[in-house]
């Protein structure tokens, strides 16, 4: 069994904002749709979601604790287990509603962010978010 585009998606979710309330994950969730719009990144939510260094979840670099998780639950899933984590099963429900179109764009159209409480990237110097939410600051027009 391997991953499916929601699976990916809410894990993705799961790696980036799963401690932040619903509207900070529908956020990042509308990152990565925006992202698979501008087709940059990948034409689907899958190579979106690991394109190289663009979702520090997905990398030991990142965080060595957070992708050592975010591998378990993708393990558990590719060997049929449902999740069974609460916030990982809402996550779920926000990819749905990211697929589907059902959840709102409220990063206006942002296909970058960072967590404010780190370093800014180079990236970010100069620009003005589009969107603050939580601890996360979106922007949008970056190349």
């Amino acid at each position: 069994m391997t991953l499916s585009q929601l699976d990916v998606l809410a894990l993705t979710i799961y790696g980036e904002a799963r401690g932040e309330p619903v509207e900070g994950k529908i956020a990042v969730g509308n990152v990565i749709r925006n992202r698979l719009r501008t087709n940059r990144w990948g034409a689907s939510y899958e190579s979106v979601c690991l394109a190289h260094l663009q979702f520090s979840c997905w990398s030991p670099a990142g965080g060595a604790s957070n992708y050592a998780a975010l591998q378990r639950l993708a393990a558990n899933i590719m060997a049929g287990h449902p999740p069974i984590d609460p916030v990982l099963a809402e996550l779920y429900w926000v990819a749905q509603g990211i697929q589907s179109g059902v959840c709102r764009d409220n990063v206006d159209n942002a296909t970058f962010y960072y967590v404010t409480r780190s370093p800014m990237p180079a990236w970010a110097v100069g620009q003005s978010p589009v969107a603050v939410i939580e601890s996360h600051s979106f922007f949008s027009g970056i190349r």
